[in-house]
């Protein structure tokens, strides 16, 4: 799987060492800290798939380092899923909050799960793989996501989730008509409009779309239909 990322961000110039996005001269205009692609989060249980694999799709990073060697697959994974301190976190940005609802899922199949052993398990991709690095980690423009869109299905089919979750507009927009979508099972609550059935692979992956973590709304919104 990683190998696979690797070669077809290569092959679309979105690796974070060599990038060459042809879109780059049209998002980076007149934005002096425009920083280039982050590759995403996929951690070890998610490749092994030693648990159903949950997949997040997000805005963009909000801001990224500027050294390209430290936004690749291993220097992210070293990060995130080694390094990071995940009860440390802010309970109401967004990173703490999709630990959350990682674990969430995941203790439905593993009850021993501990919120920060969630890291080990999931994937978190950006629907924006370059970064404007707005004040206040601001979302960027459309430009970015707009460029970016016909970069996600591939990428989604090369991770093979068994659980998409989309968080915000954006990441909505990255997946919205990119796979077919089945008809729904018996079994998904009539109440969670925003839960659907998509076909990638060949197989059927559920996709949750959520607002994103730094919404009020995010858990208010259905909540107690989300078990």
């Amino acid at each position: 799987m990683l190998e696979e990322l690797r070669q077809y961000y290569r092959s679309v110039g979105i690796s974070a060492e060599g990038f060459a996005c042809p879109n780059y001269p049209a998002c980076s205009n007149g934005k002096p800290k425009f920083t280039t692609a982050k590759e995403p989060f996929v951690s070890s249980g998610y490749v092994n798939h030693t648990l159903p694999r949950v997949l997040f799709i997000s805005l963009d990073s909000g801001s990224a380092e500027t050294d390209p060697a430290l936004k690749t697959l291993e220097a992210v994974r070293q990060h995130e899923e080694f390094t990071e301190d995940v009860l440390g976190l802010p309970k109401n940005k967004h990173w703490y909050r999709t630990h959350e609802l990682a674990h969430a899922v995941l203790s439905k199949f593993f009850p021993a799960l501990h919120l920060e052993q969630a890291r080990h398990h999931f994937a978190h991709m950006n629907s924006a793989k370059c970064c404007e690095n707005n004040p206040g980690r601001a979302q960027a423009d459309g430009t970015l996501f707009n460029n970016c869109r016909g970069f996600i299905p591939r990428e989604i089919e090369i991770l093979a989730p068994d659980v998409l979750i989309s968080q915000g507009a954006w990441g909505k927009a990255a997946v919205n008509g990119a796979f077919p979508e089945l008809e729904k099972p018996a079994y998904f609550p009539a109440a969670l409009d925003e839960l659907k059935l998509i076909q990638v692979n060949d197989r059927a992956v559920i996709w949750l779309h959520t607002y994103h973590p730094r919404n009020g709304s995010f858990h208010t919104r259905n909540r107690a239909n989300l078990p």
